[in-house]
């Protein structure tokens, strides 16, 4: 009987790369995959027995397709991390699972995760996926990995994750923590002592902001210090906004000159308070990393309800009623930022790409509503004549 295992493993891997189980050949249709089942069956001694497989890891193996992975019923745990796979087909009926991981991977389409419902973890940490409405249904979930995918607004997805002990949604285009703050407020992402389980939150590199008028964090401060792994540690604190980049343009074909006579780019703020503010050692930049690129010249100040405009020419002069920076803007886009004299961003407009001669700013004037607006108005309120996104 063991002489004809062998010898039907053998017709089976030269009659085109597949395995058996109770002496009926399995197609693997990539050989990588096909390999480390069997070795996974010689590491567990499971014979011929496919079932008998619960974990397996085929992280960075280069595997393109899962076709055949479906005979593996009994898989709880399936590490696909870093392999170029994009059809989730063949684990639709893999219902058994509790882990599984697609960190990295090719996958855009989700669906046919949707009723992997005993999912208690989940790694899509860069996948490319669009669509991440099936999460609603995984209620299951304890770890959630979402890091670099495109969130956004998709957030409401979690509503019902009620069972969430970690979180990782960094660098997701997420905006409102709203339903992180109600999961929360029923006990998921928090501490529990008595059991020993300490929750874990990452919500880094998003558009969020902390203002008197616009706190994103509001929702979760309660909560936070039950958090014993979060970042960041210490959510920003509520700073009074003195002053807003109001209007920008990054392709200048002379809507507005400089006393050269050059149509440079211009950065536009604006005092929304009702007294002058002094700019005194603040900074402008173009790059994130560099908030302290160039700094307003001693005694800069904005008169109340004011506007101030500085030409971002790469000159670096100060004089004559004009002032300079040291850099331009791209076109195609580059994110401005005011930041106070300790570096700290005061105010953030996003990189986008700007036509020649249109104006990209908030309506109304120190909103958070961002347009791209055709009738631009340097020092002067934002006008919405045909104002587009």
């Amino acid at each position: 009987m063991k002489k004809a295992a062998v010898v039907l493993i053998v017709l089976c891997l030269f009659a085109g790369g597949s395995y058996f189980s109770g002496g009926v050949c399995l197609a693997f249709d990539d050989p990588v995959l096909e390999l480390a089942v069997q070795l996974e069956m010689a590491r567990i001694g499971a014979g011929d027995d496919l079932l008998r497989i619960t974990s397996l890891n085929l992280g960075n193996l280069g595997i393109s397709s899962l076709a055949g992975i479906e005979q593996l019923k009994n898989l709880e745990s399936l590490d696909l991390r870093g392999n170029p796979i994009k059809d989730l087909t063949p684990v639709q009926g893999l219902t058994k699972l509790v882990s599984l991981n697609l960190r990295e991977t090719a996958v855009t389409d989700l669906s046919p995760i949707k009723n992997l419902t005993g999912l208690r973890y989940l790694n899509l940490h860069s996948t490319p996926a669009a669509d991440i409405s099936v999460i609603t249904g995984l209620v299951n979930l304890e770890t959630l990995i979402m890091r670099n995918v495109k969130v956004g607004d998709q957030i409401n997805a979690f509503r019902g994750l009620v069972r969430l002990r970690r979180l990782n949604i960094r660098n997701t285009g997420v905006t409102d923590l709203t339903v992180l703050g109600e999961l929360m407020e029923q006990g998921a992402l928090q501490d529990l002592q008595q059991l020993g389980i300490e929750a874990e939150v990452d919500l880094r590199d998003n558009p969020l902001h902390a203002d008197p008028r616009r706190d994103d964090y509001a929702t979760v401060r309660p909560y936070w210090d039950r958090i014993a792994v979060r970042e960041p540690y210490n959510l920003p604190s509520i700073k009074e906004q003195i002053v807003y980049i109001n209007e920008i343009m990054s392709s200048n074909g002379g809507v507005l000159r400089d006393r050269q006579g050059d149509s440079s780019d211009w950065i536009e703020l604006y005092n929304a308070n009702s007294y002058a503010v002094d700019l005194s050692g603040y900074f402008l930049s173009d790059d994130e990393s560099e908030t302290r690129k160039w700094q307003f010249p001693h005694g800069t100040v904005i008169e109340a309800k004011g506007y101030l405009v500085v030409f971002a020419s790469g000159k670096d002069t100060a004089g004559n009623g004009e002032i300079h920076t040291n850099f331009s803007i791209n076109a195609m886009g580059e994110p401005i930022i005011l930041a106070d004299p300790a570096g700290e961003m005061v105010d953030f407009l996003p990189a986008v790409e700007i036509a020649r001669n249109v104006a990209y700013g908030r309506l109304p004037d120190g909103s958070w509503e961002l347009w791209y607006l055709p009738l631009p108005t340097p020092g002067n309120r934002n006008s919405s004549y045909g104002s587009y996104r």
